[in-house]
């Protein structure tokens, strides 16, 4: 009889391809998650469900990089590295910003979407409406001056306004979001100019829009009829130029 024949065990053989199908999985599940963490970052509209699912994939990518991992005791722990460097970085001790380098950050950053499309519920190059546009522009200015100053408060900030979705009419009211009105409602280009600091914004009489200014008589808007992040200045036609607005400001930009 053959030593072969004498060594086959069937329960092995028959088990053994699904031994190797399970050793694999961790890594098919990497690149699922992966192509689903792409596919949710550039997706543009925000909603609560869409945060909570970004952080749940982003939780899953790193378990299952680390299981796919697992047998390289070297590299097991790789996927936990930047989670554990952004943990320790956050509950590092901060201090309050600059208002005056944040809102030149801010406006800078308000800047960079011009040309972006408009997508009603958007808030990133992908895809932005009128709110989204202050509100993605904030946490860009926030994260960025974080990292520049290495203050810790500041990227906390970032992830609370991320994570807290608004409405224009939500802004000028103030809710969760630190902002104040600076006066009552007037037509736009009859705002005192001399009262609004670049990185100040104006939500419409009737809370449906919103516009951020960027000084020199200029506005930045998501405007929903052409579609696309533009710039007002006096001499653009626009029908927002006739339309009440209220004034505010961020508190975080305020000059205390």
């Amino acid at each position: 009889m053959s030593p072969a024949f004498l060594h086959y065990n069937p329960l092995v053989h028959a088990a053994a391809p699904n031994l190797t199908l399970l050793q694999r999985l961790p890594a098919r599940l990497v690149i699922l998650f992966s192509l689903l963490a792409v596919f949710l970052l550039i997706y543009p509209v925000r909603t609560q469900f869409y945060r909570t699912s970004i952080l749940l994939t982003f939780a899953a990518l790193t378990t299952v990089g680390v299981l796919a991992l697992w047998k390289r005791p070297r590299w097991r722990v790789v996927p936990l590295v930047p989670v554990v460097l952004v943990a320790i970085f956050l509950l590092l001790p901060g201090r309050d910003a600059n208002p005056a380098a944040l809102r030149r950050t801010y406006c800078w950053a308000l800047q960079r979407y011009e040309g972006t499309r408009y997508v009603w519920g958007g808030e990133g190059f992908c895809g932005v409406d009128c709110s989204g546009l202050l509100r993605a522009a904030l946490v860009d200015a926030h994260v960025m001056e974080s990292v520049r100053t290495f203050n810790p408060a500041l990227a906390r900030r970032a992830i609370w306004l991320w994570w807290t979705d608004s409405s224009a009419a939500d802004l000028a009211r103030g809710e969760r979001n630190g902002t104040v009105a600076l006066s009552a409602a007037a037509v736009l280009d009859d705002l005192d100019d001399s009262r609004l600091q670049p990185g100040d914004f104006a939500i419409t009489a009737d809370g449906i829009h919103a516009l951020a200014y960027l000084g020199g008589q200029t506005w930045i808007e998501a405007d929903p009829f052409e579609l696309r992040v533009l710039q007002l200045t006096p001499t653009t036609s626009s029908p927002w130029h006739v339309i009440k607005a209220i004034p505010c400001r961020w508190e975080c930009l305020t000059v205390r």
